[in-house]
């Protein structure tokens, strides 16, 4: 799925926007998407397990995405390349409408 990361991040952006949503997304994370239609509904249908977890002030998770590589075939140039390649986006906050990469332009909450 090319553009899981796009569709995060406007399920993110809807779900802050629109209370009843983030509800449904909550309870029901597939079902909210179904009914949402479109490419949500498509994305959903090819997803087995889809899991809501809502930050609070209190409480934050951190998700680590699945590796896009084997993590036998890296090399250590590579590691360090990528470490090199993401040093400026650890500054600052980033957004769900953002990419994942980029800091935001504004602060967020």
């Amino acid at each position: 799925m090319e553009n899981l990361g796009k569709l995060q991040s406007q399920i993110v952006a809807r779900a802050w926007e629109d209370p009843h949503f983030r509800s449904q997304l909550v309870s029901d994370p597939k079902g909210a998407l179904m009914g949402w239609g479109g490419e949500y509904a498509a994305a959903a249908s090819e997803i087995q397990n889809i899991r809501v977890i809502a930050d609070t002030e209190e409480t934050i998770h951190l998700v680590l995405p699945m590796s896009p590589i084997n993590s036998d075939d890296v090399s250590e140039a590579f590691l360090e390349q990528l470490g090199a390649s993401n040093a400026d986006t650890m500054k600052g906050p980033n957004c769900a409408t953002k990419s994942y990469t980029k800091p935001c332009s504004r602060e967020c909450k």
